[in-house]
């Protein structure tokens, strides 16, 4: 919570990321923030942020909660034996889950992927109810299937303000020739295929849609792997009642499609999921794997 005294006529942008980076955003997700909703954070009444790390398991279609260390040396351990794999066996390019040897004749599959999921809703000033919403969605692991993703937010009781939606997503190009690195490159920030607002059951939401970036094997040798992935969504919306004091639900939701479709699928808002009250997400389910990070905010004219 800023005071209004503590508001400068020129906000320190430096300490402003400084202070994102205590309340657990990473150097990618504060890259990915543009500069004026940066101005955002550096000037807005109240800042809320949360975190989420899960596992999703494709054999059991679950996805798990997990402790922020336990996720990243989760994935810090499975990440390099993907990346290996793919390098060893160019066909595996064509499995939508990704098989990798074991000590056994048949081989196993990867089955888990982990994401980072950051959301975090700023109380904008001068308008009275007015909240900008982030979310950012990091892949700690690479999923093998690569289809339609979706990320974005929805909120309890709330509005879209029109034309607010925006964002991109971003991922590490590695090239490899003889299965020696050879090259990398950052895509920079590139633009949805589409955005998408949706209100239900009292809910109301705006998302990015995208596709995913494929691994490619071309002849000689050469293979391109794509990694790091990341995303990054935002909009703005006001409370119902601004001149009430409220308390209201916003969650951050990333969805990730299991199958390969020939359109570009819509999303929806589904309040019948575990662990959250609601979520955006793409309306292909069941084939879908979404994350989600939720957070309660306490709004007071």
């Amino acid at each position: 919570t800023r005071d209004t005294a503590m508001t400068r006529s020129t906000p320190d942008l430096n300490e402003t990321k400084a202070l994102l980076q205590v309340l657990g955003m990473d150097t990618s997700e504060i890259t990915a923030i543009p500069s004026e909703t940066m101005q955002d954070f550096a000037t807005g009444e109240e800042i809320t942020v949360v975190t989420s790390y899960s596992k999703h398991s494709e054999s059991s279609n679950q996805t798990t909660y997990l402790p922020k260390e336990t996720a990243l040396a989760e994935a810090a351990a499975l990440k390099p034996q993907q990346e290996a794999y793919f390098l060893e066996h160019p066909e595996s390019v064509i499995s939508p889950m990704g098989e990798k040897p074991n000590e056994s004749s048949t081989p196993g599959i990867f089955k888990d992927d982990y994401m980072k999921i950051t959301h975090a809703a700023v109380r904008l000033r001068n308008d009275a109810g007015l909240y900008k919403y982030t979310t950012s969605a990091t892949w700690l692991t690479t999923p093998l299937f690569r289809g339609f993703d979706s990320i974005g937010s929805c909120t309890k009781s709330g509005s879209i303000k029109q034309n607010t939606g925006s964002g991109s997503y971003y991922y590490t190009t590695k090239t490899y020739n003889a299965g020696k690195l050879t090259n990398t490159t950052n895509s920079g920030k590139k633009s949805f295929t589409r955005i998408e607002r949706v209100e239900k059951n009292g809910w109301s939401g705006c998302a990015g849609i995208f596709t995913l970036p494929s691994n490619t094997q071309i002849s000689g040798g050469v293979s391109i792997l794509q990694s790091d992935i990341g995303a990054y969504f935002e909009y703005q919306g006001h409370v119902e009642h601004p001149e009430l004091a409220t308390n209201f639900n916003t969650v951050g939701s990333y969805s990730h499609s299991t199958v390969s479709i020939s359109f570009t699928p819509s999303v929806t808002i589904s309040t019948n999921m575990p662990f959250v009250s609601a979520g955006i997400t793409l309306d292909v389910f069941p084939d879908v794997d979404i994350r989600n990070a939720e957070d309660e905010v306490r709004y007071i004219p």
